[in-house]
């Protein structure tokens, strides 16, 4: 009950990359703006990881937006319907797997960086948070320049500053700690790439 058994291919590809649902309606909070840039090969390995989990019974709760949402939604705050925002028409091709900045921007528009540091990766107040949300760090050269390839790793890995003092848990290094070290590398080279920009710049 409550499950997406009945998808094909194609509907699960919708879902993912353009935040559509089978009868042609939008998703809510889908992060497709992160998925959109996924290539072919790896929608198709994560539609085949989804499809081999096993079922399980539980009829999700309606979805509502409540009217802080709808305000940050009418101010441009908050990406409430993802497929008003994605570039439908491409189809990334599949990216190699380097220890290379262009592999390295790869990951980070599939991981979703953009989504709390910003377009620019210059940080700043997340749109759309609530008061007490801390903002995102400066991952250009102007703000982590100082960082030597171990600290990012232990950025990623641990969830510490070079200090040793803890980032904000909204960092998901839970999740990044699994990736591997040459996925970690070409993050890292290419953010070396990046232009510097002022903090808050988005």
């Amino acid at each position: 009950k409550g499950g997406v058994a009945p998808l094909s291919d194609l509907d699960w590809e919708r879902a993912i990359r353009h935040a559509v649902k089978p009868d042609g309606s939008a998703l809510k909070f889908m992060p497709s703006l992160e998925f959109q840039f996924l290539s072919d090969d790896d929608v198709a390995a994560l539609i085949a990881y989804l499809k081999s989990l096993p079922p399980v019974d539980r009829e999700p709760k309606p979805n509502s937006v409540g009217p802080i949402g709808r305000l940050l939604y009418a101010k441009g705050d908050l990406v409430l319907i993802p497929a008003e925002r994605v570039n439908h028409e491409q189809h990334p091709a599949a990216a190699p797997m380097a220890v290379t900045p262009e592999y390295g921007r790869y990951l980070t528009e599939i991981g979703g960086c953009t989504g709390c540091h910003g377009e620019g990766l210059s940080g700043g107040k997340i749109p759309g948070t609530p008061p007490d949300w801390k903002p995102a760090a400066n991952l250009t050269p102007s703000g982590i320049g100082q960082y030597k390839e171990e600290d990012f790793f232990r950025a990623l890995r641990e969830g510490k500053r070079p200090d040793g003092s803890p980032i904000d848990s909204l960092m998901p290094y839970r999740f990044t700690k699994d990736m591997t070290d040459d996925e970690i590398r070409a993050v890292w080279l290419y953010l070396k790439t990046v232009p510097a920009k002022a903090y808050g710049g988005r």
